[in-house]
């Protein structure tokens, strides 16, 4: 947290404010992260790059209202710089909304980074994610966070402090409640919904780092424009679940997901080398 001292005077009378204000994303308190989420995810054509830095900066010093707005207009652009953060570095991987509650219900998201997705979840996820930054579907975002927010399951082996303990205390993911729990979803507020929404992408983008065999980076040419790509986890999934090492595709559903990129990157590394060794 970075302190931030605001003298002001007034009728002869000096005040010191001292404002504490976030760094980082992971320094955004959960009561605040979903609406300066919401911020971050306007369109261009829904508010400027000016009044959404402005808008994040009196989310940010909310407490602090009361004297943020006799700030002048230099001296307010001044202090934005403090969070330039914001809109250029999106590190998100502890989960600012661990848990949220409908219909007092308690519904679990993923743990740190989502290191305990598996890769049914992901690959019914992703496909909602990426429809979602193509159509902006309401539906899309609902149904992204019906898959990753999940009830406690029921027995040892969702007990975290039990031997069984499978990595994970939310129940097995199970693609025939997406219209259900997506349903319950929709009650949740916009804002929710972007804050789950940014946080998959923010753990997105980190776990496609990690894999750069099986994430190639496409360079693209200046001018050029995005290329669509017909990629699909469901074709990933129909060529894994024939592969012995997976057991089936009942393991290889609830496979956790770096397992599944992990093995599938190391086969790809070999057959590289297998090929640079042939042409030498």
């Amino acid at each position: 947290m970075k302190r931030i001292t605001i003298v002001m005077q007034e009728n002869r009378k000096k005040s010191t404010t001292e404002i504490m204000l976030p760094e980082s994303w992971s320094e955004v308190s959960g009561n605040i992260y979903p609406e300066l989420a919401s911020i971050y995810m306007k369109k261009p054509d829904e508010m400027d790059v000016h009044d959404k830095t402005v808008r994040a900066f009196l989310l940010l010093t909310i407490e602090h209202y009361k004297v943020i707005k006799k700030l002048s207009d230099e001296e307010l652009y001044d202090l934005l710089r403090n969070i330039d953060w914001v809109f250029n570095k999106l590190d998100i991987l502890d989960n600012p909304l661990p848990v949220v509650v409908i219909d007092g219900k308690d519904y679990y998201g993923p743990q740190k980074a989502m290191e305990n997705l598996r890769f049914a979840e992901w690959c019914v996820a992703d496909t909602h994610f990426v429809n979602y930054s193509h159509t902006a579907a309401l539906e899309d975002l609902q149904k992204l966070a019906a898959c990753i927010y999940r009830p406690v399951g029921d027995g040892d082996e969702f007990k975290h402090t039990h031997p069984s303990y499978r990595g994970d205390i939310r129940e097995k993911f199970n693609d025939q409640l997406l219209d259900q729990r997506s349903a319950e979803m929709s009650k949740l507020s916009k804002a929710y919904l972007e804050g789950i929404y940014l946080f998959y992408a923010s753990c997105r983008h980190h776990i496609i780092s990690l894999y750069e065999d099986f994430f190639p980076k496409r360079e693209k040419k200046e001018g050029e424009a995005p290329a669509k790509s017909d990629f699909s986890w469901f074709d990933i999934y129909d060529d894994l679940r024939g592969d012995p090492k997976f057991g089936g595709p009942d393991k290889l559903e609830d496979e956790f997901l770096h397992t599944v990129l992990a093995s599938v990157e190391r086969t790809q590394k070999t057959m590289k080398e297998l090929r640079r060794n042939k042409k030498a």
